[in-house]
């Protein structure tokens, strides 16, 4: 952009490309002329000295500190993973986490979970694989790339044929050009050319399959009861040392949230689309020039019966012009109306054009002699037709509004972010902003991260609340955020005018709700130890239908279940499953059943032993076994070739990029 743009003209200190590119504008190369020219006088040496110096201190260009700031790491064989490489794939991590869990974590929580860790690492892994495929040769031409992407399943449309739409949509999701993503596609397909045909084949010991499938299939049968607190703990008055206690323990339990006074401007791609206005003369117009879009094509509803052969269907046919009806010989078949009636459909929705041609060439209810079709011999009726027709003017207006609204929502969305970016860049308030774009405007006083105000209600009314929050609570008072994208496809911006910290309240103050923790924790205790002392006395000859009987409870038997059968199948609460699995046969013990503070006490009274494994689950565990044995090797052969390129990472450029230290 010139000089005389929205953006600055800054001078460079080195020649290069740079340099050249802001001389051919004449305003930078003015510019230019008179910073040469001012660099040799007594009053601007002076200044560019402590321009220079200022970039050295606060890490601006790391050109004076001998520390390239655009490679992060880099394989001995000379490849380099760089900081733009690095932040294009966390931001494409963090996208594919947001859409998988409906949330995209914070800074603090990725690196807390390892995440800005475990992208770096992916990448080095995978430029020492390169580094390996460069040393063998290894090469594939683009032909050959294209061909296993028009193949790939996840790229074929119902026809079985590759959908050039989705393949478009794929690649906006994960925000790749069709450059970028075949060249992607070659750097995988050669990685895997290195290390699948050394693991593929790797052999496994029968009695390793024979070991995995017992574990899977064991089963675990108990005896149970519960005891119920409501039943057998009866609580005192706490008294205040004891409350205190809990207070002092549970302090979480006794803050104020944190609360936030918002600012939130929203634009929404409905609202946009249905200001925009247009008159009848111009939806006429495109309705006179669109005539494939106004014409409904004829429908009928189809029926076809398969045979396996022609003699079979020229069988059937015969006994049609005998006086049988179609539905007997669909019965006859050992089909139903259901298996044969293909729906309404439109002649280019069959896939079958000699039943195609069959069906469209038909009278009403008549059947068809034999058709020899793609995969068998078929008898065709035809029990409904709905003619083709053209739509009238008023019947597409909608639909015509709709079609240009979205065209033209697209233009009127480019001016309001142009808007909003100006306004923005002038230091006007958001809501100054808002007004201007006629954007909905939402001011929010107090609100905490889960969206309530202090009374409880909801404190933000606008639209996708979740996402709007947490940019909310991810950023800081007078810090320009991202905006964020709505679920419709449109906007909304986010200013925080204020902070409210969360408190510890003062005891006093909730001496009530200490009181309701207290009796929580209390009954969770006398529970526990009323639990034990049973185990202990079923561990001295008591039976369980006896101590059952004392508590009031009705002794059950669980059936049987797995290591991974959830508690609703199992019919026992979820710990109950994990901790029978550790348990002898005929031991006891007790696991806390509900948050009521009911715990279960149970007795293993059952293992059953697994019977041979078939030949589909033996297939299914040497799958995945040699699927993780593959997975393990492949890092051990990574691992190797680290060594031996060797690998530095700067760590202190990846903490600047992170944000894990101050870049001051």
């Amino acid at each position: 952009m010139p000089c005389g743009g929205r953006r600055a003209c800054y001078p460079v200190v080195y020649p290069g490309p740079v340099f050249e590119a802001l001389a051919q504008d004449k305003d930078c190369a003015d510019m230019l002329d008179a910073l040469r020219r001012g660099a040799n006088t007594w009053v601007l040496k002076p200044l560019l000295l402590l321009l220079i110096l200022a970039f050295v201190v606060w890490g601006v260009a790391d050109v004076f500190t001998g520390q390239r700031t655009s490679s992060l790491a880099s394989v001995g064989c000379g490849t380099e993973i760089s900081v733009d490489e690095y932040q294009a794939t966390y931001g494409s991590v963090m996208n594919n986490f947001a859409r998988r869990f409906g949330r995209r974590p914070p800074a603090e929580e990725a690196r807390l979970r390892g995440i800005d860790r475990a992208v770096l690492e992916d990448l080095v892994n995978g430029a020492t694989l390169d580094c390996q495929v460069k040393e063998l040769g290894l090469s594939l031409p683009q032909s050959t790339i294209i061909v296993g992407i028009e193949k790939d399943p996840g790229f074929q449309g119902p026809d079985g044929k590759f959908d050039r739409q989705g393949f478009e949509g794929f690649l906006r999701e994960i925000g790749y050009n069709e450059r970028g993503y075949l060249n992607l596609r070659r750097k995988e397909e050669l990685r895997q050319q290195v290390t699948q045909p050394m693991f593929s084949s790797l052999p496994l010991p029968a009695s390793l399959t024979t070991m995995m499938h017992n574990w899977r299939e064991e089963t675990r049968t108990v005896q149970h009861f519960t005891v119920d607190p409501a039943k057998q703990v009866k609580l005192g008055e706490p008294d205040e040392a004891g409350l205190k206690e809990v207070y002092a323990s549970q302090q979480r339990l006794f803050v104020t949230p944190e609360y936030r006074h918002i600012g939130v401007a929203v634009m929404s791609l409905a609202e946009v689309k249905k200001e925009l206005e247009f008159k009848d003369e111009e939806l006429r117009k495109i309705y006179d020039e669109d005539k494939a879009s106004r014409e409904i094509p004829e429908r009928r509803r189809v029926q076809q019966l398969p045979f396996k052969d022609k003699a079979a269907a020229d069988a059937a046919a015969k006994a049609l012009t005998s006086g049988k009806s179609f539905a007997d010989i669909v019965k006859e078949a050992g089909a139903t109306d259901k298996d044969t009636d293909l729906g309404l459909v439109t002649r280019a929705e069959m896939l079958d054009p000699a039943i195609a041609t069959a069906a469209f060439g038909l009278v009403k209810d008549r059947v068809s002699p034999p058709v020899a079709g793609r995969f068998a011999t078929f008898l065709v009726r035809v029990t409904e037709i709905q003619p083709a027709r053209i739509r009238t003017f008023d019947e597409m207006r909608q639909e015509i509004r709709d079609r240009l609204a979205e065209t033209r929502s697209n233009e009127q969305v480019r001016k309001i972010l142009d808007a909003v970016d100006d306004g923005r860049a002038s230091g006007k308030p958001l809501k100054e902003i808002a007004t201007g774009a006629k954007m909905k405007f939402f001011e929010v006083v107090q609100i905490d991260r889960t969206g309530r105000a202090p009374d409880g209600k909801p404190g933000y009314e606008g639209p996708d609340a979740a996402n709007v929050l947490r940019s909310a609570f991810n950023g800081r008072p007078g810090v320009e955020l991202e905006p964020v994208e709505l679920a419709d496809g449109g906007y909304a911006w986010v200013d925080i005018m204020g902070v409210t910290e969360e408190k510890q309240r003062p005891f006093d103050d909730v001496k009530e709700d200490v009181k309701k923790a207290w009796a929580r924790v209390e009954t969770a205790r006398q529970v526990s130890e009323l639990s034990a002392k049973l185990i202990e006395r079923a561990n001295k000859g008591e039976t369980l239908t006896a101590l059952a009987k004392e508590m009031g409870a009705k002794l059950e038997t669980s059936r049987p279940f797995k290591r991974f059968t959830t508690s609703t199948d199992a019919g026992i609460p979820g710990a109950g499953v994990g901790r029978a699995f550790t348990l002898q046969l005929g031991a006891r013990a007790s696991v806390e059943a509900a948050e009521d503070g009911r715990r279960m006490v149970f007795r293993l009274v059952e293992i059953g032993k697994p019977v041979a494994p078939t030949a589909e689950q033996t297939g299914q565990i040497v799958d995945q076994l040699r699927s993780d044995i593959n997975q393990d090797a492949v890092q051990a052969y990574i691992v190797a070739l680290r060594e031996r390129y060797g690998v530095r990472v700067n760590e202190e450029q990846f903490k600047r990029t992170t944000g894990a230290s101050d870049p001051r």
